[in-house]
């Protein structure tokens, strides 16, 4: 349990991290959020990874260049 326990912790602190950086990162180009950065970036990041995973598992009906379109016009709304 302990061991479990500490992988998480150290797992949490990764994705933070990142979330971090890219909420970061987007609010220099422009993403008009006051948030905290690590709140918007995990905000993008589990958009991202629910779209992917429901696109794949699920073999929704839409080709890639679709998908790619879509999530690049919700990313830069965000942006603007």
């Amino acid at each position: 349990r302990q061991r479990r326990r500490l992988c998480s912790a150290y797992q949490a602190r990764g994705t933070t991290r990142t979330a971090r950086m890219l909420g970061t990162h987007m609010q220099r180009l422009g993403a008009k959020s006051r948030e905290d950065p690590a709140i918007l970036g995990l905000t993008v990041l589990s958009m991202l990874e629910r779209l992917w995973y429901v696109w794949k598992h699920t073999h929704a009906p839409f080709n890639e260049d679709e998908v790619v379109a879509s999530l690049t016009a919700t990313l830069q709304k965000l942006l603007r």
